[in-house]
């Protein structure tokens, strides 16, 4: 495995790209190259770039200025006025930053913006589609995507993996169940306050390693449950069950260089 695991993986989606003859372009990172290297102890993991062009302002493999969630300007559904949010407004930004911010308090850093710079945010599938279901051969994406992920959680650690869909989900935890030893133990699905939409958490405890707990929200730009008063009560026990691990054993969030 190269040194510079970036590089690496990014050599990796070229040749596939080009290989499943895909042709919306891809991206791996919604935060900058380094915190894949650096070992962050959260993991905030999306599906799949969206969309059927690359907006100029966008890095194509990563977001250097920071995350992706404050400080890109990410396009309206057609018919809403300006073709672009302004930055970091669109609902899905905004709802990350929420949970981002929920979580800062939890693990006392004072932070949240920082803290969201310095964690690993990615695409699950790096292959950019309109639609998922618009995604070329996408059974042949998903085993490459699970592939990829299964070397790169052989060289990043990070302790909390935040999902918004079932595919990611369900994918990552068959990669930490492949770990040698490791025991997993599943939550009974968790009471969001929207109607019967659920959160789902799964834990592991891999030997030699630390606490790894992966967890499943609803799509965050359908289900708008943070800031809402409804969701509040249900989301505070949640994000209070699932950053215990990090409460007890806190690392510093610090700004890469």
């Amino acid at each position: 495995m190269p040194t510079e695991l970036f590089e690496w993986a990014c050599e990796q989606i070229e040749d596939k790209y080009k290989q499943l003859d895909h042709t919306y372009g891809w991206r791996l990172l919604t935060t900058p190259s380094a915190t894949l290297s650096h070992k962050p102890d959260i993991a905030f993991i999306t599906l799949n770039p969206g969309g059927d062009t690359i907006h100029p302002d966008h890095g194509r493999e990563s977001c250097e200025n920071g995350s992706a969630y404050i400080y890109e300007r990410w396009p309206r559904g057609k018919g809403k006025g300006p073709a672009t949010h302004n930055r970091g407004e669109a609902p899905l930004q905004k709802q990350v930053q929420a949970l981002f911010k929920e979580i800062a308090l939890l693990i006392g850093e004072p932070d949240y913006r920082s803290m969201m710079d310095t964690s690993l945010m990615a695409y699950y599938i790096p292959f950019r589609s309109p639609s998922y279901s618009e995604l070329l051969k996408p059974k042949e994406s998903r085993e490459f995507a699970f592939n990829l992920w299964s070397c790169l959680t052989e060289n990043i650690s990070p302790r909390l993996i935040l999902t918004i869909d079932r595919i990611t989900f369900e994918d990552f935890k068959k990669i930490l169940g492949k770990k040698p030893g490791c025991k997993r133990a599943d939550h009974p699905p968790l009471p969001t306050g929207w109607g019967k939409t659920t959160v789902d958490v799964t834990w592991y405890t891999i030997p030699g390693s630390r606490r790894v707990v992966v967890t499943r929200f609803p799509h965050l730009s359908r289900f708008r449950i943070f800031n809402r008063q409804k969701s509040k009560k249900h989301m505070g026990q949640i994000l209070s069950l699932i950053t215990e691990h990090l409460r007890q054993c806190p690392n510093k969030f610090e700004v890469m260089t």
